[in-house]
């Protein structure tokens, strides 16, 4: 059974898709690719680890509050926004003590990443992207266009590749970088943006070889079936109804349990059909 899965972008509506593969418990897929959320949820599922860390995040968001702390915006050693602390302490859990082990054995996770180029100005690059990001979204395009956005570039970083756990943190990070929420990572001169911006669904992330193979294509919000592309190597897996949890919900462990729970409950009712698409 040779095939690969493709995890959209979402934030926590993710949690969805993980819910669907726990019901499935396949043998891992030939290869992984994500963009922004999507890539800690490939990272996560890679290692094993999806039941630890997912514990570690709903513990996490029962101790936070609220997702904004107005408060501390005259306080600079305090955050105004919790959630790249907690996003960076759940994959770190992932990959410790046997997680990275387990992720440099697995099938290669690929990350999708969204950059604006040195020298090119961030802010108007940014709204050109998010621009046609919504002008997708309006006609239905679930994928990125070739052609990307003006000052925009895109690479592909293979986990396994890095040579520790903190750049894999890093990396994933840097997929999910979303401002203010987040910070933007600024690396040799470039900075890095939500790569779901660019491209969301991103099979092109996957090796040449696996773009000819099956493909299971995690979504996280609703689609009308009669919507999705046309394409008999490839199929899309999307939730009946809209997640109970909003994509930057870091205060709400209910309705994180609630949407795996979700996608648990879809992938038993899908899963005879899914396993006859792999074949």
């Amino acid at each position: 059974m040779t095939f690969s899965i493709v995890f959209g972008g979402g934030g926590c509506r993710t949690f969805w898709g993980m819910g669907v593969l726990d019901s499935l418990g396949w043998p891992p897929p030939t290869e992984w690719a994500g963009a922004s959320a999507g890539s800690a949820m490939c990272l996560i599922a890679s290692t094993g680890r999806t039941d630890t860390s997912l514990q570690r995040f709903v513990e996490a968001t029962r101790l936070n509050r609220k997702n904004i702390y107005p408060i501390n915006a005259v306080l600079p050693w305090r955050k105004v926004f919790p959630h790249e602390a907690i996003y960076r302490a759940v994959l770190a859990h992932a990959l410790d003590g046997p997680g990275w082990e387990s992720l440099r054995q697995a099938s290669p996770v690929h990350t999708f990443l969204a950059y604006v180029r040195p020298g090119e100005p961030v802010a108007r690059s940014v709204l050109g992207a998010v621009r046609s990001y919504q002008r997708r979204s309006k006609q239905n395009i679930l994928h990125g266009e070739s052609t990307l956005p003006r000052g925009i570039e895109t690479e592909t970083v293979t986990l396994q590749t890095l040579q520790s756990p903190q750049r894999v943190v890093d990396t994933v990070i840097s997929s999910s970088a979303t401002w203010p929420v987040t910070g933007l990572p600024r690396v040799a001169g470039c900075t890095y943006i939500d790569s779901a911006a660019v491209d969301g669904l991103p099979v092109r992330a996957l090796s040449p070889s696996a773009r000819r193979g099956k493909i299971l294509i995690f979504l996280s919000t609703p689609v009308d079936p009669a919507k999705l592309p046309s394409n008999p190597n490839r199929m899309y897996l999307a939730p009946e109804v809209e997640p109970a949890i909003s994509m930057w919900d870091y205060a709400s462990p209910e309705k994180v349990l609630e949407t795996f729970e979700r996608g648990q409950r879809e992938g038993r009712r899908w899963s005879k059909r899914i396993l006859d698409f792999i074949g």
